[in-house]
């Protein structure tokens, strides 16, 4: 049910958003529910349903009860024992004892502060003590060591409670005897928040008395005002008075992208059950609630629970693995369960799968796209080893939808893997839509997409960074302009007599995650190494052919197999020594539009060749070569071999055929069913085009 006008406007003052309220279960109620209720004499009610205490809700009355004791805002029903409000998202959170807690007096100070990003909850007992105290929480929320802040009502400060002193130092004293870090955070009504800075001391300190750190409260007095809205008065304003102030004041911190940056070392993010972790190239070890101290991050950061606890242990020990002896295993891995028609290829996919614990280091980062004219070629299959081995990577993905796409490419920096885009383009069009977007810029470190989304129910432009490393697969072609972003990789069906050995990724998730284990490890040990070979990327030997876009992509490839082979002291720099070869060839496919456009024009004239009734055509060799030279314009000295080639990067072929005698003939067999497939794969264009 949605919110009244007036109770939304209620919420809205109180700086709670619609979408808050709606996720909270917060609803109106009719005056007529009430007075099933035995509520009598209001014109209706807002419920605050309490999530952990099933049956509890605590109702807003419009308007509120006058009588004998003053007025009556909240009704709840007769309960003993203390109740406590937690906001919609933050259960998770209370068993972190690394994550801060903030105790406030009620449900609608506990929902102002969660929309922050803020654990809090809201305790449902008298302040004054009198009944309830604080040691029950000991019960269900883990305390020991953690840091607790406590905001009483204003009705504490109100200097209309003479028993003030009393109460906060047995609040202090009973948080110290559950040993948890107790400071108290006080935010009254009736004082600018320039007064609230300057007389804090004078009013509050007694409470040095009671062990809070009242310096790190006034040196704070700000952003706490800024973190707590709802509760500060509407016209405080502490803002600073000179454009010099605002200078000083900034926030010289770093930003980073929670699940991999690079600044001035590597920072990978990582979940640990219910909790967020942050490990760095120089030993450093934060958690959620500390990396504060040297970085900022968003407030809501959603990360994969990948990197298993067990192999972060072993890292915070100080046991290596080095990336020589992962490129060989991942290397192995490729060609033991892939048919290639480059030898060269599984190399490159393996450094490409290392460089996806490392793509923040560098400026640009390409995508792999396995393209096949046919489908069984291994593109699948190579998705799906990659989604098992690479950094924070997505399941493979035929569909997804853009709040899916945008979180994982954004804060989550996951390597992104999709195959069958062209299915993707034709079912679901405005979705691709949005892949694209993210494809024309995600290969360069700081590329942003912009969309419009609903913001405390207002539409607004949302930033989305969409650098990652991405993996795509699929049988028709990529635009032009992505081509330029690509590791291109053609895929082809194996022979029988093909080496390959198929693989369940699933059954073999164990050795699999192990890899992936140690690439983690390997990348927090050795990234700064390739930060510094990669910043002398000017001196690579590329092939004189790459063009500066390949140039841009390549290098990160370039610098990992750099550094295998120093470290390797190889004197054949067989990794180099691939990937020289691999870019060559993508040289080649950079300057292949002349031959994209030649066999749009093959297609065009199998579309021209002479049909039987039943749509099927029937060619040998010598008439196929016939038919091309004079429909598709080809060369006279073209010959049928090489037109054999030809055929065979659409996946058309020759075989033996008995249908017109006794002797077998080779011949060409295609129907005109599947001529309009490799239209819609390819195009056509006619040679005069």
């Amino acid at each position: 049910m949605k919110c009244y006008p007036e109770h939304a406007a209620y919420l809205q003052g109180l700086g709670i958003s619609g979408e808050t309220a709606a996720k909270n279960d917060v609803v109106s109620m009719s005056s007529q529910t009430l007075e099933k209720l035995g509520i009598h004499g209001h014109d209706s009610g807002l419920s605050f349903n309490y999530p952990a205490c099933p049956g509890t809700c605590r109702i807003r009355l419009f308007p509120a009860s006058v009588g004998a004791g003053g007025a009556q805002e909240f009704w709840e029903p007769a309960r003993p024992g203390t109740r406590f409000y937690v906001p919609a998202g933050v259960q998770p959170r209370l068993y972190n004892v690394g994550d801060p807690l903030v105790i406030v007096a009620d449900e609608v100070a506990a929902l102002a502060v969660s929309q922050v990003g803020v654990c809090v909850i809201g305790f449902a007992w008298p302040w004054d003590l009198r009944k309830w105290r604080l040691s029950q929480l000991r019960h269900t929320i883990p305390l020991e060591g953690r840091t607790v802040y406590l905001i009483p009502p204003h009705r504490m400060w109100d200097g209309s409670d003479p028993n003030a002193l009393e109460q906060i130092e047995t609040l202090v004293g009973e948080m110290d005897g559950l040993r948890a870090c107790a400071q108290m955070l006080v935010i009254t009504k009736g004082l600018s928040a320039r007064g609230f800075r300057r007389d804090i001391a004078e009013h509050l300190a007694f409470a040095a008395d009671a062990g809070t750190a009242w310096a790190n409260l006034v040196r704070k007095a700000a952003p706490i005002w800024t973190i707590f809205p709802a509760l500060a008065p509407a016209e405080a304003s502490d803002g600073p008075d000179t454009i010099e102030e605002l200078i000083q004041l900034r926030d010289r911190r770093p930003h980073i992208r929670p699940g991999q940056d690079y600044t001035d070392r590597l920072v990978i993010g990582v979940r640990v059950d219910k909790g967020i972790g942050f490990l760095s190239s120089r030993g450093d070890e934060w958690t959620r609630a500390t990396i504060g101290s040297k970085y900022r991050i968003p407030t809501e950061v959603q990360l994969p629970e990948i990197f298993r606890p067990e192999a972060i242990a072993r890292h915070l020990r100080g046991e290596r693995v080095t990336l020589g002896d992962l490129v060989d295993r991942l290397e192995g891995l490729f060609r033991e369960h892939i048919y290639w028609r480059h030898a060269e290829e599984p190399t490159v996919v393996a450094l490409w799968a290392i460089g996806t614990y490392l793509f923040t280091a560098f400026t640009h980062y390409p995508y792999l796209w396995f393209h096949s004219a046919v489908s069984q070629s291994g593109k699948t299959t190579a998705l799906e080893l990659l989604s098992a081995v690479t950094f924070h990577a997505t399941a493979v993905r035929v569909s997804t939808t853009p709040a899916v796409l945008y979180r994982d490419v954004g804060e989550g920096c996951r390597t992104l893997i999709l195959d069958e885009l062209n299915d993707l383009r034709k079912e679901k069009p405005a979705l691709h839509g949005h892949v694209l977007r993210i494809l024309n810029g995600g290969f360069r470190r700081g590329s942003v997409v912009t969309v419009m989304e609903w913001v405390d129910g207002v539409r607004q432009p949302v930033d989305y960074q969409v650098y990652t490393p991405k993996a795509l697969a699929g049988l028709a072609h990529i635009p032009d302009a992505l081509i330029g972003h690509c590791l291109k990789i053609t895929m082809w069906p194996k022979s029988d007599t093909d080496p390959v050995t198929p693989i369940d990724v699933e059954a073999e998730k164990e050795p699999l995650a192990a890899i992936r284990d140690d690439l983690y490890r390997a990348a927090l040990t050795h990234a700064e190494a390739m930060q510094a070979i990669y910043a002398r990327r000017e001196e690579f030997d590329l092939p004189t052919a790459c063009d500066d876009r390949a140039r841009d992509v390549l290098a990160p490839l370039f610098a990992i197999a750099n550094f295998i082979d120093t470290h390797r002291q190889d004197s054949s720099r067989r990794m180099t020594s691939a990937l020289q070869g691999f870019a060559r060839d993508q040289a080649g496919i950079r300057e292949s539009r002349e031959e994209r456009e030649e066999l749009r024009q093959i297609i065009w004239a199998l579309n021209r060749a002479p049909f039987n009734a039943n749509g099927k055509a029937w060619l040998r060799p010598p008439e196929m070569r016939s038919l091309l030279i004079r429909k598709a314009g080809l060369n006279r000295d073209c010959s049928v071999t090489k037109i054999g080639r030809l055929l065979s990067g659409i996946g058309l072929h020759s075989a033996s055929d008995r249908g017109r005698g006794p002797d077998p003939v080779r011949v060409y067999q295609f129907t005109k069913e599947d001529v309009a497939k490799l239209v819609q794969r390819f195009g056509e264009s006619p040679p005069n085009a």
